[in-house]
């Protein structure tokens, strides 16, 4: 798995709090006087203990904000995940724990990874999905909700189609992701990447950031990815800042998957 720290987080301007605020204020105010915009976090590679992962989920017991954690049915034991529990800090509504693929391997021999993607047999593809749902079912007590959220976040039509018929809730993916979902299975995409970024520069970095920020909570919706892998502490202190900026806005609606889910198959945005 890659490792590597983006360069937004080997340089952070020194008043960058005062952008965010900016960033965030501006989108919101194109915005007023329509319903809140919807944010939910997502933090993606989840199922082995670590210092990084308790620090991320700290920062968000302390804050209040719900959190979706997209686990990795083979990566997860039960000694994992009582420790993740431990760091959790129990069983808090605020989390929202659902699978993230199988193995998190690419099968793909050429074109970008997918683990889900074209080269996969409709078998082998039922196989995995049934396998990691039934693993982490029975790791979790039943405790990971039906939905999904493909590696590198891309699948197949046949993945899709069989999450349909598989009952899922929902799938998330990226923005813009094809093929597009099914009738019946709700896709909540991410919209702003914090850590598997390839910014060529910090400056050119923070300014696609900042401005892709203004742009989704305009717009009325944002979903943020995480890697806590890819975090270092400048990454830790500039989420926290982030969710102690948007917990107390009563512009903002915080939802986790399941939530934003069931708000979009209501059709409230």
């Amino acid at each position: 798995m890659n490792r590597s720290v983006a360069v937004i987080w080997k340089s952070v301007p020194a008043d960058l709090p005062d952008q965010l605020k900016r960033s965030v204020a501006s989108g919101l105010a194109r915005r007023a006087g329509r319903a809140p915009t919807l944010l939910f976090f997502r933090a993606d590679d989840v199922g082995i203990p670590s210092a990084q992962l308790n620090r991320m989920l700290e920062t968000f017991h302390r804050t209040g904000v719900p959190l979706s954690l997209a686990m990795v049915p083979a990566w997860l034991t039960r000694p994992r995940w009582t420790a993740i529990q431990n760091m959790a800090k129990g069983s808090a509504p605020r989390w929202h724990w659902h699978q993230h693929g199988f193995r998190h391997y690419n099968h793909e021999v050429c074109g970008k990874k997918q683990e889900f993607g074209p080269g996969r047999s409709p078998h082998q593809i039922h196989h995995d999905l049934n396998a990691g749902r039934s693993r982490l079912a029975a790791i979790t007590n039943g405790r990971c909700a039906d939905f999904f959220t493909p590696p590198w976040n891309r699948c197949s039509p046949e993945t899709l189609a069989q999450l349909r018929h598989l009952e899922y809730q929902g799938i998330s993916r990226s923005r813009g992701a094809r093929p597009r979902s099914p009738q019946g299975l709700p896709d909540l995409p991410v919209t702003l990447d914090l850590h598997t970024r390839r910014d060529r520069n910090p400056q050119s970095g923070w300014a696609h950031l900042l401005a892709q920020l203004n742009q989704d909570f305009s717009m009325g919706y944002c979903g943020v990815m995480l890697h806590h892998q890819r975090m270092n502490r400048a990454a830790h202190c500039v989420l926290e800042l982030l969710l102690q900026l948007v917990v107390k806005n009563k512009d903002i609606r915080l939802v986790h998957l399941g939530q934003a889910a069931a708000t979009f198959s209501a059709g409230h945005f």
